[in-house]
């Protein structure tokens, strides 16, 4: 009788087991998603975006500077060259490859990084297409709200595993408390 409450003991340190190996599985696969999309960036066809990240890791982008610039002139921002009438025309023909804005309930920091390589992506057809003065200041600040993004899914990934963690726990304790039930009871009916 006891016997099967060793083995239930030793099912719950395999599942505790399990899940630290999934762990450092993912934190392996964390870093190695991290170290590829950095390659990516740095080895983009012009020299410009590893001096973006490199500002973008020093300098501290406030709130002041993001609200200041997405309440700026919209259409001054589209307007890339001085000689092109139709830069404007040009931008709005081009496809994104990136998905469209949406809620992501279960964002996840593999997610970020696909995303990161997919604007990098766009990055270096805006480059081709109008040289690297026209996202110069715009890429340190999606570089800023990447790694923001990035500390947001390693938090939500935390708290998924704290609550998967817990919500174990609770059916370990009830299933304890069922079994030291289920004694009580032969044990009242044997006295």
């Amino acid at each position: 009788m006891w016997a099967g409450i060793d083995i239930h003991k030793q099912d719950v340190r395999d599942i505790n087991l399990f899940d630290s190996k999934i762990k450092e599985d993912r934190k392996k696969k964390e870093k190695k998603m991290k170290k590829k999309v950095l390659k990516k960036l740095y080895d983009s066809p012009t020299d410009l975006l590893p001096d973006l990240v490199s500002q973008s890791l020093t300098s501290h982008l406030t709130t002041s500077d993001v609200s200041s610039s997405t309440t700026s002139n919209r259409s001054s921002s589209y307007c890339l060259s001085p000689d092109n009438g139709n830069t404007i025309d040009v931008m709005r023909k081009m496809t994104y490859s990136s998905s469209p804005l949406r809620y992501y309930p279960d964002l996840t920091v593999e997610g970020v990084y696909d995303e990161a390589a997919l604007i990098g992506k766009d990055f270096e057809r805006i480059i081709e297409l109008y040289g690297t003065d026209t996202i110069k200041d715009l890429v340190p600040k999606v570089i800023r709200i990447l790694e923001l993004l990035e500390t947001q899914a390693a938090k939500n990934e935390k708290e998924t595993d704290e609550l998967t963690e817990l919500k174990m726990r609770i059916e370990k304790l009830e299933m304890e408390k069922n079994e030291t039930r289920g004694l009580r009871e032969k044990f009242d009916k044997v006295s």
